[in-house]
């Protein structure tokens, strides 16, 4: 996206998922959580759109449209907003 901050590693986890046309999503995935101000200057060969959303615009349409988000964000998000709340972080 166009830029650089440091992260920290919150937590792992390994999920299976039915994706549809007979095909599953089988991963180990490492879910690491950061922040930068600023504004994304996103490759244009590796992105071709993007938009900045609130925390509580992502909850909603994940509840109002849960087939636009893979089923990894869909597992994952709500364990970040819990890490966030969790720890006070000033994430959102």
């Amino acid at each position: 996206m166009g830029f650089e901050c440091e992260l920290e590693k919150i937590f792992a986890l390994i999920y299976k998922a039915d994706v549809g046309n007979n095909l599953t999503e089988y991963e180990y995935d490492h879910v690491f959580i950061g922040k930068w101000e600023g504004v994304p200057k996103p490759n244009p060969e590796e992105v071709c759109e993007w938009k900045w959303a609130s925390i509580e615009e992502i909850e909603k349409d994940i509840k109002k449209n849960p087939e636009k988000y893979a089923p990894w964000f869909r597992i994952i998000f709500p364990k970040v907003i819990e890490y966030i709340k969790n720890k006070k972080q000033n994430f959102i």
